[in-house]
């Protein structure tokens, strides 16, 4: 099986306990940390731009780092790690929630709010070297949507980050990393060079695959999901058999972890 450069993503990164984080979207400070540091010994991390582009140096499998939602501790809890092995990142911004705390999911009363950049944030972290995406516009499910909602969603988060940023973004990441055919043909007509899913194999440039990290994956899941081989076996016919007999057994883990 061929080795394939992976774009991982992450959410938020901190030390907030795991019974309030009902999504799972914080990885805790110490896993990111010795996460960077495995990447920085076994892999090279490289700008996104250069997996769209095809241009990834020979030598270890390649990674670029993402997040999604922009959440303001990308800005105060992984940046620092980041900067200490001079990584690379793209965020990906959900435009209507700028300067605001996730709400596209209901939160119970006993869960850590997760704000979200503002302006200013999002600019400090472009000019730390990170490059600002897309993740659409009101942070909603795009492949429910119809052609021209969908469309007009990813057309005002075009808008709104070109006037923030100064420039157009280049990529879009898809909220809950789902897409389809019509999503993919919105985002092309919006502008958006490159647009990436999750946990699906890559179909086009507008349908690229990513690979999302979570807080309950043991060391060893880190390491094959970084590993360029990880998605398309997944994505084979046994694994994903077992995956339907397993998935059960794996969401009870996760809500205890």
């Amino acid at each position: 099986m061929p080795i394939a450069p992976t774009v991982i993503v992450y959410h938020g990164v901190g030390t907030v306990a795991s019974e309030r984080d009902p999504y799972h979207l914080v990885l805790p400070l110490d896993a990111f940390e010795w996460q960077m540091a495995y990447l920085a010994r076994h892999r090279q991390v490289v700008p996104l731009e250069s997996i769209v582009g095809g241009r990834v140096p020979s030598g270890p499998p390649a990674v670029a780092i993402t997040f999604d939602d922009a959440f303001r501790s990308v800005l105060t809890h992984a940046a620092p790690v980041l900067r200490r092995y001079d990584f690379p990142a793209t965020l990906f911004v959900p435009t209507a929630w700028v300067g605001d705390v996730m709400g596209w999911e209901p939160q119970p009363r006993s869960a850590v709010p997760l704000e979200i950049m503002s302006v200013d944030e999002i600019v400090a972290c472009e000019q730390l070297g990170y490059e600002i995406g897309s993740h659409g516009h009101a942070h909603v499910r795009l492949n429910a949507l119809s052609a021209s909602e969908a469309m007009a969603d990813l057309a005002t988060s075009m808008e709104r980050l070109t006037v923030l940023l100064g420039h157009p973004p280049r990529y879009l990441a898809y909220p809950w990393g789902k897409q389809s055919a019509t999503v993919r043909g919105a985002a092309q007509r919006a502008g958006f060079e490159a647009a990436f899913a999750i946990n699906q194999v890559a179909d086009g440039r507008h349908g690229r695959e990513r690979v999302a990290i979570r807080r309950s994956d043991p060391r060893p899941v880190f390491v094959a999901k970084t590993s360029g081989r990880y998605l398309r076996f997944r994505m084979s016919f046994i694994p994903r058999a077992t995956l339907r007999v397993l998935l059960p057994v794996l969401d009870r883990y996760r809500q205890r972890h």
